[in-house]
């Protein structure tokens, strides 16, 4: 059995109708069998180690990176005939294919920040150790040895 959409007719608030979109099962089944032949590509090519790649021997492009992009590329036609068709935004109104969009790209933008943090340098800040445990904790512990926690004793002069 086909499911569909409820969608709304446009005209007058006191007569609208309600039109039920069925799908073909047809389509459903032509999507399943797409996600398994990109199950199994995926399968297939994570088993293939590709070569370093020298991008005009300006840099090296290692095989781990081009495994990662085309699985990524992948996961990403996946999660396309996905949204399509099973969750209906191929035949839904603008603003819901915008805020699907949205959603995806605010995902991708929280990779982006991953990535962005992931590959910075861990730089410990003086006087933090092990020893004195959190900030909190150094807090107190500082202010019952009465001493200023860290920037206070600039400030103090300044008021």
């Amino acid at each position: 059995m086909a499911h569909g959409q409820l969608h709304h007719r446009s005209g007058p608030a006191a007569v609208q109708e309600h039109t039920f979109h069925v799908h073909p099962v047809k389509m459903y089944v032509r999507t399943v069998i797409g996600l398994i032949v990109l199950m199994c590509a995926t399968v297939y090519l994570a088993l293939i180690p590709f070569r370093d790649v020298s991008i005009f021997g300006l840099t090296t492009l290692p095989g781990t990176m081009i495994n990662n992009v085309i699985a990524m590329a992948i996961a990403t036609a996946k999660a396309t005939l996905v949204l399509n068709f099973f969750m209906g935004t191929r035949f839904a109104t603008r603003l819901t294919k915008m805020w699907a969009f949205a959603g995806f790209f605010g995902f991708s933008l929280m990779f982006l920040v991953y990535g962005d943090y992931s590959t910075r340098k861990y730089e410990p800040t003086p006087r933090w150790s092990s020893d004195t445990g959190s900030s909190l904790s150094r807090s107190v512990h500082e202010s019952r040895e009465g001493r200023a926690p860290v920037g206070e004793s600039d400030m103090a002069g300044r008021f």
